[in-house]
């Protein structure tokens, strides 16, 4: 909206003497209207050129309708104008464009980007309360009116008189128009929106204030309806008072203030209602702002509340605006309004709604409605495009409830500011079809006001939400803080997050595809959060943070410090735990879809997320289809024909896709997609949906039965998916051709609000002969088919019985009638003898009075359909359009008549005039069964080439293609002769399946298909009636008995014949011994009458006459079956009437007539029999999977040799194998083929006759050898049947094993032979079982780089689809049958099995597992191996390229190729971060518990064992790029690297093959010369992921307490420092167990310089030593200090003496329970605390140990030395190994302490420091290449046993060795000296 902003000073004073001034000429009367429109015009002028805009009351405008003026007031009409904010004009009759500076922000920000507003005008308009209510006048506004009345009356006093005619001005305000108008004025179309455009540019160009200016003439010039529409624009002008608060800045509603306007009646109505003019100077005085004087509440969010203003504690409605981006002509921006969190919709057009302005909601203010504006407010939800659509048709329904469409469109497109006219175009389809929908809706609604005069009325569909009105706050001084006494006061403070979370899912509502571009808007707590937009997988998300700060005081006395950081943490723990309700609502639906609200909530607490599941039906289409009779012209259908019955289909014309995107095509170009039959259309709900029997929706509930209603003439297609279809006719209805053309329909998504489509093709674009649609706009499909037509002729012949040759007789009328429309068929009185007309039933129209019946109608188009002789001679025009009647006809001279082209129909001929002397004819009875059109192949019109056949169903006279050829053929002439009363009678065995159709013309002599050839049947006749009395029988020596059978004395045979001893036999009829017929020729003729055939005998292979049956199929959905029925054929009854008329050779009901040219009749009656057939029924069953279970073993159980995997510790570890379930089921779907083992032949002839009969046998050849007599599908049984299979050899072919089966190849033959002649059918049954195709899935692992083969890789294979069982148990019967739904097993991505691959790298899956489709999924690579990166799909489906009916079993093997991880280790001086050489670096592998947990021992170790070791190098420089995939790829130097990747450059020692997911120790063995030992590294590698992809970069963590860290650049670096501390000590290189042997502290110095804390020795003992006494040693400064010890069972540190002095060397023991097996100290140390800066020892601590049983071949022992200095750690550390001899050794004397003394008696060979070293290297190094591959398959080795010779201690020595042994061991303890006392190297 745009908002008027202030005036100019001096305006209100120059308002106010216009106006007494123009009151007082006018009461004086003095002056004219056109002086009084140059005053209003002049005032005008002045202001709009100081700026000034126009005033205006809060008034509707006066429309004047119809010659009257009707005031409507603008709480009712909802017409007023929203232009406010005209800008200024400079006398050029153009306005700016200028937006509000008070708008809101959001309005600003709505508005950017949109269309842009347009020229809006800038006079004002002034309505006047006292205007004439009887004439004419329009006021100042319309000039005009006085021009229609001749006078002008005073617009000031209603009450003057006249006072004479004035002169007319050119224009109201006495200006010239605001642009140069055409010279002939210019009219528009309300259906053309061009010329509405058109007619706006060039008359509102500035806005509808332009339409004052025009003068009488103007207005007199316009239409009708365009006075209408005019005064509808005018009526739009609404001007808003600027006394009224309406968001002004500050400085604005001071200045209005200060000018004299009351601080009350400004601000009521909103928010600020109480505040006074000095509130607002004391706000501006210290620069702030109106909303500071809000509540607190108010203030709290963006939008304040609208509510009741009238007194604090009232209640209120929220009220909320936004901008939609859409602008309006007088109305400004078209703001989106919610009220109270409900969507609203204003209806009072021109008028604000502002967030500031409050809305009654006490019960009562409020009013509750019913009406067609309920349809808007239930709608209000929509936004965007669609909700201005709704605004704006809102509007009009206030304005008029009864406008048409073009009216509204007219009056939408004045009102609407939008460049583009495709938009423009579309947005005015939006507000017609809201506008539209109210027509036809009411609803209730609720109705808010507000008491500021500018406010809009506002309609929601609900009541909405209330709450308390609070006053805003009076501005106060701020009071002076009051000095705090007591305690001093501290305050902490903390800041804290809370995140809400919101997901949104779009899908589709059948598929649950994903769906793009759906726009979803977020409110929290019903306040506009965001607009979200769906991505192509349908998911959108978006996170709200709330940030707060909170703060508590403690003064240490009255609130302790603890107390405040309690109630800091129980202030966060609130702040997290409080709720908002997130809603939802639809904006835009995705294309192709239907618009639904979609309003759903969910409240959450901080850390949530609201996960909302939304979904939309897809955009469908329908189109109906109507069918008429083409020369009708109409749904009138002529003769017997039916229009309805008619079978349509609509097929795809492209591919039609799915709306979702995703699920691809549903149909095939040209695919059949639906089938409707004319006369029943499918029901539909209100919404367009087709409609199932049980109320459902069909789209909803497809397995449902659709409910259809008769509708003649007329169906549907519905529920269709949007695309291109076309439309034709597959089958025509009875009577009627096939329409030819080709209907295209075309279904396009135009507008999220409709649910189903039209098409968008007219009837009109239809090519077909029909014209009645030639014009039509209609949307419907028009289908046009022609009537089987057909022409009469027949002959009218004399009577005389003395006349030996037929003679025509000329003028004999007759008249032609449709038997269906006779009266007495009609009432019931005149009935057939069967179901329907035939020949047999004249006689009921031998009395009938045809004088008051009217003839036949047929209808034909002049220009059109070719006009016959008959036509053009019998045809008079009927009452209706294209309707003729058939006139009596008359015979010519040769008494023939050719009648016109008849309808499909059965009609009686009766003679209406009978020339003299002659005797009227019978009436007679014919059919039109067959069209008359033809084509000829050549010019001539002579031979024809093809006749019309139900079987095509075209019409050739109508085929588009060769209408040029077409002809017209009418029927075989009849003859009509009343003389006849006896004729010849033949008897034919016929064949019903073979019998030549009625209407057929049969030639004399000609042989009649369906004849039986075979000689025996036998039959009596018998008589039912004689008309002409039983002498006629005798005359002709026939003989009659009781019972009516009639024989006759044969003198050939010399006996009676027809009795039933010797029945009437068919004989062949031979000619030169060539069979040419086979039937009985009565002896004598038959009179007139009605007679019965009965049969005797049948002839072989058919079943006699009376005892027939039929096979019914009765099958149901996915159930086979039929009925054996008994069907016996009626007994051939038939007439010979005197007078009947016989058509010549025309087969009618079981006969056909001939007649000679001297009359002489021959009747041939047709005795039809029923083959004999076969049944064959077919068993199919196989294995089906019927259930699963699980196998005992997880695994966990697979891998129990495996001590560590990281899978051990995934759920899937604990997963068991399935174990399918087969069972012996029926198999559906399983297709054979009934295939004939020889030639097969109907029983019409017989196959040893062949070379004698003048028929080609090939015409009863029925199937040749090889041919597919039938074919069986398996039903949900697993049964099938096949019936109807002729006489004769099949063999049974299995082409289609059955869904999961093997084709069974077993051929199994059967023959149907013929049976005694009571007996119908051979039955035969087969039962097949199939075997099921197995499925093997199996892995291969291979290194990628080598190919090696790869073991213990673990596998999964996991279901690619849901594993489903199509089977189950049926309780009653104790068989397995088959469901009627799939049930799901298992889920798809339900893990199935798993593998772990063996030392060939194979892995099988080894369960029976069900065909379908899988993947299989690396869960853990070897160790050392980075997990595969992707899965690996198995299509093991049937219908795969792997599957099918022949293959036994499918196999696949997934191939995986794995790379080794990947870590650069390097060592650094702390200070320089240069690499150091000659540090002794080792890395364990920790292990672990069956948790998962580190392993420690009772030391607080870990537990590990060395994988590998090396020693740092100055300079390892490795050169790498990353792949794809992200794994480093080594090369030599930058050369080798592919264009487009990088050279990554990395020094330090590579390691490969280190394990995913398990911990490892990085320690020093060994530091440089000058560096002190670093701490452990704890350290494991992860495989990264991208965005939940799996990578092949291997990722480098430490550990952060509990937390892993990824370290930067995945580079391990252990830094080293310059020796800050130094510890040494020695001890002997040999002993053995059970000895006790001593350990010396060599070094312990402080080398800083500084004085350092916590400086502590701690000696950390091996298992396998027990500690047994220590000497504390002495130290060169002067402490108390303390020794703490710690055994395997204390778990802590136990104190051994306190406050020892430095200065003596205390000896301590440790008690004898302490030294065994159950417990003994593996820790002491001495703790001195803080030390001087070059404190060391003096003299050597030294400490005993005890070598136990059970010590290792090697005892390591490790000391160290920690301190720390200002919060840094300081550590040394150094070990001693120990090797145990196998020999005795000697230990220590008695009293322990001093040197041990050793001798080495009788070694063979020296001990040396190089053996040593062997024995180490076997026990702890290995290759790093070995140890990856091997880490947990071998042990730790033991020290080999080593060579030595007798090992005794001194005492055994004997004197005679004794120099001998003394020089040996002096020479052992200088070795021992050599090397005991340095360091390891």
């Amino acid at each position: 909206m745009k908002i008027k902003t202030g005036k100019k000073i001096g305006k209100a004073v120059r308002k106010r003497i216009g106006s007494l001034l123009l009151c007082a000429v006018l009461v004086l009367g003095n002056i004219s209207t056109n002086a009084y429109a140059e005053t209003a015009a002049e005032s005008r002028k002045t202001e709009q050129g100081e700026g000034a805009c126009g005033d205006a009351e809060d008034e509707g405008v006066s429309e004047a309708k119809g010659g009257k003026q009707e005031k409507e007031n603008t709480e009712e009409a909802g017409a007023e104008n929203r232009n406010r904010n005209s800008p200024e004009k400079e006398n050029s009759g153009t306005a700016g464009n200028s937006q509000d500076k008070e708008n809101t922000g959001s309005e600003s920000k709505g508005s950017q980007g949109q269309e842009s507003f347009g020229a809006e005008a800038g006079g004002d308009q002034r309505k006047e309360s006292s205007e004439a209510e009887g004439g004419n006048s329009q006021g100042k506004e319309h000039p005009e009116a006085e021009a229609g009345n001749g006078s002008g009356e005073d617009v000031g006093a209603a009450d003057e008189k006249d006072v004479g005619k004035q002169e007319i001005p050119d224009t109201v305000s006495g200006n010239d128009p605001p642009k140069e108008l055409p010279d002939e004025q210019y009219h528009f179309e309300e259906e053309d929106a061009e010329t509405v455009k058109k007619w706006l540019e060039l008359y509102c160009p500035n806005g509808f204030e332009d339409l004052l200016e025009y003068d009488g003439k103007w207005w007199n010039d316009l239409y009708d309806y365009e006075r209408e529409y005019a005064e509808f624009l005018l009526g739009l002008i609404v001007e808003l008072s600027e006394d009224a608060y309406d968001e002004q800045e500050l400085s604005e509603c001071i200045r209005i203030l200060e000018s004299g306007v009351d601080a009350d009646e400004f601000f009521k109505g909103t928010l600020y209602q109480g505040l006074t003019l000095e509130d607002l100077r004391e706000v501006q005085d210290r620069n702030g702002t109106l909303e500071e004087l809000l509540p607190e509440e108010d203030t709290a969010r963006r939008r304040a509340p609208a509510a009741r203003t009238a007194e604090s504690g009232k209640l209120v409605a929220k009220v909320q605006v936004t901008s939609t981006g859409y602008s309006g002509t007088g109305h400004g921006t078209i703001y989106k309004i919610t009220l109270g969190g409900v969507p609203a919709i204003c209806i009072s057009y021109g008028k604000s709604c502002r967030s500031s302005f409050l809305y009654h909601a006490e019960p009562g203010t409020y009013q509750k409605k019913v009406g067609h504006l309920g349809y808007f407010a239930s709608h209000a939800s929509v936004t965007g495009a669609t909700y201005v659509a709704c605004q704006i048709a809102a509007w009009l329904m206030v304005e008029n409830g009864n406008l048409s469409e073009a009216n509204v469109k007219s009056r939408a497109q004045a009102m609407l500011n939008i460049s583009s006219d495709e938009s423009m175009e579309k947005m005015l389809m939006y507000v017609w079809s809201f506008y539209s929908a109210a027509k036809s809706s009411s609803s209730a609604y609720y109705e808010y006001s507000s008491d500021n005069p500018n406010a809009q009325r506002l309609i929601v569909y609900k009541e909405a939400a209330a709450g308390t009105y609070n006053p805003p706050v009076k501005p106060v001084d701020p009071e002076k803080p009051v000095e705090p006494e007591g305690p001093e006061v501290q305050t902490i403070s903390s800041k804290a997050e809370a995140s809400y979370n919101i997901e949104v899912n779009k899908r589709d509502w059948q598929t649950g595809t994903g769906l793009l571009g759906c726009e979803v808007e977020i409110l929290e707590d019903g306040e506009y959060l965001t607009t979200l937009t769906t991505d192509e997988n349908g998911h959108a998300e978006y996170s709200v943070t709330k940030e707060a700060e909170f703060s508590a005081s403690y003064d240490g006395v009255t609130v302790t410090k603890e107390a405040a950081e309690s109630s800091l943490a129980d202030q966060e723990a609130a702040f997290r735990a409080v709720t908002y309700t997130y809603s939802t609502g639809e904006l835009t639906a995705p294309h192709g879809y239907v618009w639904e609200s979609n309003e759903r909530s969910e409240t959450i607490a901080g850390g949530d997320t609201a996960v909302f599941e939304l979904t939309n039906e897809r955009t469908l289409g329908a189109v109906e289809l109507i069918k008429y009779d083409t020369e009708s012209e109409c749904g009138m259908q002529q003769g017997d024909a039916s229009l309805d019955g008619a079978v349509y289909g609509i097929y795809a014309a492209e591919d039609i896709r799915h709306q979702d995107k995703k699920t691809g095509v549903i149909y095939h170009k040209d695919d059949l997609v639906k089938t409707a039959v004319i006369g029943k259309t499918p029901k539909r709900n209100a919404d367009g949906y087709l409609l199932n029997t049980d109320g459902s929706r069909h789209i909803a509930n497809g397995g449902g039965e659709i409910a259809y209603e008769d509708t003649p003439g007329k169906t549907l297609f519905g529920d269709m998916e949007l695309g291109s279809y076309y439309i034709k006719e597959i089958q025509a209805s009875e009577g009627y051709m096939l329409d030819e053309a080709v209907y295209p329909v075309t279904f396009t998504y135009k507008w999220q609000m409709v649910k189903i489509e039209n098409r968008n093709e007219t009837a009109k674009d239809a090519d077909n002969e029909l014209t009645a649609d030639d014009d039509s706009t209609s949307k419907s499909v028009y289908s046009g088919d022609h009537v089987i037509k057909q022409g009469i002729q027949f002959v009218k012949t004399s009577d005389n019985s003395y006349q030996t040759e037929l003679k025509p007789i000329e003028g004999a009328g007759f008249c032609i009638y449709l038997i269906s429309e006779l009266s007495g068929v009609k009432d019931g009185s005149v009935t057939p003898i069967g179901e329907d007309w035939t020949a047999d039933d004249i006689m009921s129209f031998y009395e009938y009075d045809f004088t008051k019946e009217k003839t036949a109608v047929v209808y034909k188009r002049t220009g059109h359909e070719e006009w016959t002789e008959g036509d053009r001679l019998w045809l008079e025009k009927g009452s209706k359009l294209n309707e003729y009647r058939v006139k009596e006809m008359f015979t010519d001279a040769d008494g023939r008549i050719v009648t016109p082209e008849l309808p499909y129909g059965t009609y009686v001929i009766a003679e209406t005039t009978t020339p003299e002397h002659h005797v009227c004819a019978k009436p007679f009875i014919v059919y039109i069964t067959k069209d008359g059109g033809i084509l000829y192949t050549d010019a001539t019109k002579r031979k024809v080439e093809k006749a019309y056949t139900p079987q095509e169903g075209i019409r050739y006279g109508d085929h588009r293609e060769t209408k040029d050829r077409e002809g017209r053929e009418l029927q075989k002439q009849r003859i009509i002769n009343n003389t006849i009363t006896k004729t010849y009678l033949r008897v034919l065995k016929a064949d019903r399946e073979f019998t030549v159709i009625p209407g057929t013309y049969i030639e004399a002599e000609e042989f009649v298909r369906g004849t039986v050839l075979k000689e025996g049947a036998e039959y009596r006749l018998k008589c039912m009636t004689l008309p002409l009395s039983r002498e006629s029988l005798i005359s002709l020596n026939w003989k009659l008995d009781a019972e009516g059978y009639m024989s006759y004395y044969d003198p050939g045979e010399k006996r009676m014949t027809g009795t039933a001893e010797h029945p009437f036999r068919t004989d062949f009829l031979q000619k030169n011994g060539v069979i040419q017929d086979c039937y009985i020729t009565l002896p004598q003729e038959v009179p007139i009458g009605t007679y019965e055939l009965e049969e005797i005998t049948a002839p072989e292979g058919y079943v006699v006459n009376g005892s027939e049956q039929s096979v019914q199929d009765s099958s149901t959905d996915r159930v086979n079956g039929y009925e054996v029925l008994d069907t016996p054929f009626p007994e051939v009854v038939f007439t010979i009437n005197n007078g009947s008329v016989y058509p010549d050779g025309q087969m009618g009901t079981n006969k056909y007539a001939l007649i000679d040219a001297y009359g002489n009749l021959t009747v041939t009656v047709l005795q039809e029999n029923q083959e004999q057939k076969g049944v064959i029924e077919i068993t199919k069953h196989g294995e089906q999977l019927s259930g699963a279970h699980e196998d005992s073993e997880t695994l966990l159980d697979k891998l129990k040799e495996e001590p560590f995997r990281e899978i051990k510790k995934a759920p899937e570890s604990s997963r068991r194998d399935l174990v399918f379930e087969y069972e012996d089921a029926p198999v559906e779907g399983a297709e054979f083929e009934i295939i004939a083992a020889e030639d097969i032949y109907t029983q019409e002839v017989l196959k040893d006759l062949f070379g004698s009969y003048s028929v080609n046998p090939e015409t009863y050849l029925v199937y040749k050898k090889g041919d597919v007599a039938a074919k069986i599908t398996t039903d949900r049984n697993g049964w099938g049947y096949a019936s109807g299979l002729y006489i004769g050899k099949y063999k049974i072919v299995e082409t289609t094993a059955g869904d999961g089966f093997v084709l069974n190849t077993k051929e199994t033959e059967f023959e149907i032979s013929a049976k005694k002649q009571t007996v119908n059918f051979d039955f035969h049954t087969v039962d097949y079982k199939n075997e099921r195709q197995k499925l093997e899935v199996a892995t291969e692992k291979r290194d990628q780089d080598s190919g090696r083969p790869l073991a213990k890789a673990v596998y999964g294979l996991y279901a690619g689809e849901d594993i489903t069982t199509n089977i189950l148990f049926d309780e009653d019967t104790g068989k397995w049958i088959v469901r009627d739904a799939p049930e799901v097993l298992y889920s798809a991505d339900t893990l199935i099995a798993t593998c772990v691959t063996d030392q060939n790298g194979k892995g099988i899956f080894d369960e029976d597992l069900p065909l379908g489709k899988y993947y299989i999924r690396e869960l853990e690579a070897p160790r050392g191996y980075l997990t595969a990166l992707r899965d690996i799909s198995v299509n093991g489906r049937y219908d795969s390229v792997r599957g099918g009916q022949d293959v036994e079993k499918q196999e696949y093997q997934a191939a995986f190729q794995n790379r080794k991880t990947q870590l650069i280790v390097t060592k650094q001086d702390l200070v320089n971060k240069k690499e150091i050489e000659g540090a002794t670096l080792e890395i364990k592998e920790i292990e672990t518990d069956r948790d998962g947990n580190l392993k420690k021992d009772e030391a607080g170790n870990y537990i590990g064992k060395s994988l590998v070791s090396w020693v740092s190098k100055e300079e390892e420089v490795h050169n790498f790029y990353r792949d794809t995939n992200g794994y480093l790829i080594e090369v030599g130097d930058e050369s080798e690297v592919p264009e487009g990747k990088e050279l990554i450059t990395k020094r330090g020692h590579l390691i490969e093959g280190l394990q995913i997911g398990r911990v490892y120790l990085l320690a020093e063995r060994s530091a440089p010369d000058g560096y002190g030992y670093a701490e452990d590294i704890l350290f494991k590698l992860e495989q990264e992921k991208t965005e939940d992809t799996l990578t092949e970069t291997t990722g480098l963590y430490s550990p952060d307490g509990t937390v892993w860290n990824r370290v930067p650049e995945d580079i391990l670096v252990m830094y080293d420092e310059k020796e800050a501390l130094k510890i040494e000590k020695s001890t002997i290189k040999m002993t053995q167990r059970k000895d006790t042997y001593q350990y010396t502290v060599d070094e312990l110095k402080n080398l800083t310089g500084e004085s350092l804390e916590e400086f502590t020795m701690t000696d950390h003992l091996p298992e396998e030593l027990y500690l047994t006494e220590l000497w504390t040693g002495t130290y060169n400064e002067s402490l108390l200090y303390e020794v703490e010890y710690m055994t395997n069972k204390s778990g802590g540190w136990i104190s051994w003496e306190r406050d020892l002095s430095t200065e003596e060397n205390h000896h301590l023991r440790i008690p004898e329970e302490l030294q065994t097996k159950q417990e003994h100290v593996i820790k002491f140390r001495l703790l001195f605390g803080t030390v001087g800066g070059d404190f060391e020892k003096i003299k050597s601590p030294v400490y005993m140990t005890y070598v136990s049983q059970d010590a290792a071949d090697v005892i390591v022992n490790e000391i160290e030395l920690t301190a720390e200095h200002n919060g840094k750690k300081l550590r040394d550390k150094d070990r001693t190994e120990t090797i145990l001899y196998l020999k005795r050794i000697s230990g220590y004397g008695p009293g322990g302490g001093g040197s041990p003394l050793y001798e080495v008696v009788g070694t063979d060979t020296e001990i040396t420091e190089q053996e040593t070293s062997v024995i180490r290297q076997k026990t702890s190094e290995k290759t790093p290449g070995e140890e990856a591959e091997k880490i947990e398959d071998e042990d730790l080795p033991g020290a080999g046993p080593v060579k030595s010779g007798s090992v005794q201690t001194g005492d055994h020595i004997s004197a005679v060795f004794f120099l001998q042994s003394a020089v040996a061991a002096l020479t052992g303890l200088a070795v021992l000296w050599c090397f005991g006392r340095k360091k390891k190297r």
